[in-house]
């Protein structure tokens, strides 16, 4: 079944259209969960409280990308749970050195009162991946959203590490310059 079908059950509150975001994105929902939190049971809770966001907000939204959205929902929800346990093991080994990385361009404005600066900051972020090639957007993704190691965004794309790296480094320098 095809989003925009999905997205309809959800409008005509249908709740096949749980089973049916299930069916075609609950593996990629629970592993996007799972780079972050690092345990199997903690990803599940966080795919089916995906489930429950989604049903809850497709009312006032229409995702054109019904994958994407859902993920976005995952990875905030396990971000939320990575904070709200603070665990000793972080994201198989992976959260840290990614909230590292992305620390040195982006400033911690954890102190806002609003949201505002963080809508700014996502469509800045936005713009700037609009600029990258395809090869470049998709390191960036798989790397700071997907939460991939070096070793596993090279495998998977056909790179050598350095150039992964190198691709990485770059982007955050230009993405801090942009930011300025």
């Amino acid at each position: 079944m095809d989003d925009l079908a999905i997205v309809n059950l959800y409008w005509d509150r249908n709740t096949d259209a749980i089973k049916e975001t299930q069916n075609k994105y609950g593996k990629l929902i629970i592993a996007v969960a799972y780079r972050i939190l690092g345990i199997i049971e903690d990803a599940v809770e966080c795919e089916n409280d995906t489930y429950l966001k989604t049903w809850n907000s497709i009312p006032d939204a229409r995702p054109d990308k019904l994958g994407a959205y859902t993920c976005k929902i995952s990875r905030n929800l396990a971000i939320d749970l990575y904070d709200k346990k603070n665990a000793a093991k972080r994201g198989a080994g992976s959260i840290d050195s990614i909230i590292d990385d992305m620390h040195e361009c982006i400033p911690d404005n954890t102190s806002s009162i609003d949201n505002t600066n963080d809508v700014e900051l996502g469509i800045i972020i936005s713009d700037f991946l609009k600029k990258q090639s395809v090869t470049r957007r998709r390191i960036f993704i798989k790397r700071y959203f997907v939460g991939l190691s070096i070793d596993e965004i090279a495998d998977d794309m056909e790179l050598t590490k350095s150039n992964v790296k190198m691709s990485l480094m770059r982007m955050r320098k230009t993405l801090k310059e942009e930011l300025q």
